[in-house]
């Protein structure tokens, strides 16, 4: 498809731009295809990032697992939020970690996905439904466009925990959305979007929120047919959905 070939384009680039700022992972290294890296200025990032109003009024926030939203993950378990995580993949759903229940030490163990299954408990779709429902979503990328298309890897892993937690209920498809980069990250290329590409709101760098000015409805439903058995088989929340 033509859209997806500009975004693969996209995606090189973006990578070649990345290394020059990105720091390794203790797992993958240099491999920057393989996972979203922390980069320089990050801490600056999130310091940007908490003084947002969608963060200060969050009291659950969803945090995906990537390198550079580890301080953003300690933060709002510094700060008693309650802090919702999806596991690498998918493969095991999500976690969940009420801040206000932890030390100050243990915060920063649960903020490394390392070390959040020592504090955390799994969480199906229906317990987020009932007792977690987050307002604020924080993503990291590869790049994301000025008017809030995110591109990561390329396996659709944040569409589909959005696909999930918005047909389980709970999330509400105006929810804030916020993708967490670096500067050179952010690309005044328009790229093609597709209906389950979900635009952030805002996006937040070392030196700059940028609202996006994100207008209209997200989709919030899961694309079945673009799901294989496997996949389906191998991602417990899909399981919950299906069954």
């Amino acid at each position: 498809m033509v859209g997806d070939s500009a975004k693969d384009e996209a995606r090189e680039a973006a990578l070649a731009r990345l290394r020059t700022v990105a720091r390794p992972d203790h797992r993958h290294h240099w491999d920057l295809a393989e996972f979203i890296a922390d980069f320089e200025g990050s801490a600056d990032a999130t310091a940007r990032l908490l003084a947002l109003d969608a963060y200060r009024s969050a009291r659950v926030v969803f945090v995906t697992p990537d390198n550079g939203l580890r301080r953003l993950r300690e933060q709002a378990l510094h700060d008693g939020k309650r802090l919702l995580v999806s596991t690498c993949g998918i493969g095991r759903g999500f976690l969940g970690v009420d801040g206000a229940t932890l030390t100050r030490e243990q915060a920063v163990l649960a903020s490394t996905m390392e070390g959040i299954d020592e504090l955390a408990h799994a969480v199906t779709l229906a317990d987020v439904a009932r007792e977690w429902r987050p307002t604020l979503l924080v993503t990291g990328a590869l790049a994301v466009t000025r008017d809030g298309l995110r591109l990561g890897k390329g396996r659709g892993y944040f569409d589909l925990e959005w696909a999930l937690l918005c047909t389980a209920g709970a999330v509400q498809r105006d929810a804030t959305v916020i993708t967490l980069v670096h500067d050179i990250q952010v690309t005044a290329e328009r790229l093609p979007t597709a209906e389950h590409d979900v635009i952030s709101d805002w996006i937040v760098t070392p030196s700059a929120a940028i609202a996006t000015g994100r207008t209209g409805m997200r989709s919030g439903a899961i694309e079945w047919d673009r799901l294989s058995a496997e996949k389906i088989a191998a991602t417990p929340p899909l399981q919950e959905l299906s069954s």
